[in-house]
């Protein structure tokens, strides 16, 4: 079971919170942490992650899709090579492009990343979360001890967990398009409903902009539900909002020796 309880019917960020307290919980793994992906745009977004400071959320999320872009660009000219390799482009376009658990149990020597040497991470664990053939997402699970990274029969236990995972993930992102529709037709509501005179139209069309643009905030769950993630982890301030939506950030130039909140 999922822990905290979670209804499928709850909000995407309550979701999220408790798959990652769930794995955290049935792998004891050190650091923990999910993100989602919307595959017709090629977007990840929506990370969660406990064990570990949350400054990194956004800074992560351009990393992976700088190297997501690469791999794209390389596959329409045909440069992929048949056998995709970790480090070709990393582990999270390995997990995205392949949908095979990741198994890395000495991930030092098998993972390039800065993420792994910052944070002195010894085995890796990359699950994906698929519903049918639709990848929504990938959970990493990071030990600092390789004697505490699960055997074969709990890996399997652990796809397990994934795939109840994916239905709940499922069913919460069909709850937040359907709320996401219910606030626009709340909003084309307002916005037609006459007004009064003329004197007070300014002041009352601003009123009702006002409400039906915070009720379709609610609505679409695009605040994160609010409170701290798993682990007492407290999520990007003034970021958070734009985190949750799944358009990918614009580039900017890699800065040395700096590591997000998931892997690249």
């Amino acid at each position: 079971m999922i822990r905290p309880p979670v209804e499928s019917n709850s909000g995407l960020a309550a979701v999220l919170r408790g798959v990652v307290a769930d794995f955290q919980h049935a792998s004891g793994a050190d650091i923990v942490s999910i993100v989602l992906y919307e595959e017709s745009t090629h977007a990840y977004y929506a990370p969660f992650a406990t064990g570990q400071p949350q400054e990194g959320l956004l800074d992560s999320l351009t990393d992976m899709h700088e190297q997501l872009g690469r791999y794209l660009a390389d596959e329409r000219q045909g440069k992929v090579p048949d056998e995709l390799g970790v480090h070709q482009y990393g582990s999270t376009v390995w997990l995205t492009a392949t949908r095979q658990r990741l198994v890395a149990r000495n991930a030092p020597a098998e993972i390039d990343s800065t993420f792994i040497r910052r944070y002195q991470v010894q085995s890796t664990i990359g699950l994906p979360i698929l519903s049918g053939d639709r990848l929504l997402g990938l959970v990493y699970l990071n030990y600092r001890n390789r004697e505490k990274a699960p055997d074969d029969s709990r890996l399997h236990e652990l796809d397990r967990r994934a795939a109840t995972a994916a239905g709940l993930i499922q069913n919460a992102l069909e709850g937040a398009e359907r709320s996401a529709l219910d606030g626009l037709s709340r909003l084309t509501s307002l916005l037609t409903t006459p007004i009064g005179d003329a004197r007070t139209d300014a002041k009352e069309l601003r009123r009702l902009l006002s409400i039906a643009l915070a009720d379709l905030l609610m609505a679409s769950n695009l605040d994160g539900g609010g409170g701290p993630a798993p682990g007492g982890d407290v999520r990007a301030g003034p970021a958070r909002r734009s985190a949750w939506l799944p358009d990918p950030p614009q580039p900017r130039p890699a800065r040395d020796g700096e590591a997000g909140a998931v892997h690249r």
